[in-house]
């Protein structure tokens, strides 16, 4: 089971029925139906100070950790995960893409820029 913490968690066994308010998705490289599991994210605890910067380091550290998810996972060059969370009353895309050189890296960060409904 995963439970909010002090490190980011790809859990691929969220409540049936229940949409989760952060969520992931891992992006296959090498097929032609690229979504291959969907999960909640579980997003860590994080100070008044932080940045959606500082936030999307933390990630990425804790990505490229044996920890980050729930199941084995055996990334390839190319994949990318994308996660969707509220951070400062926004919903953000974060994309993250291996690559064997580097492993996990931040590729891509959005906003919706409205705020989220309360």
């Amino acid at each position: 089971m995963c439970v909010q913490g002090k490190d980011f968690k790809c859990c691929s066994c969220p409540e049936a029925g229940v949409v989760p308010k952060s969520f992931w998705k891992y992006l296959s490289s090498r097929t032609n139906n690229p979504v291959f599991v969907v999960g909640e994210a579980i997003v860590p605890y994080v100070v008044e100070e932080s940045s959606i910067e500082l936030l999307a380091a933390k990630i990425e550290r804790d990505l490229n950790s044996s920890e980050a998810f729930d199941f084995d996972l055996i990334p390839h060059s190319g994949d990318c995960i994308q996660l969707g969370i509220p951070f400062e009353e926004k919903r953000y895309s974060l994309v993250f893409k291996y690559s064997n050189e580097s492993n996990w890296s931040l590729f891509h960060v959005e906003s919706d820029d409205k705020p989220l409904k309360q």
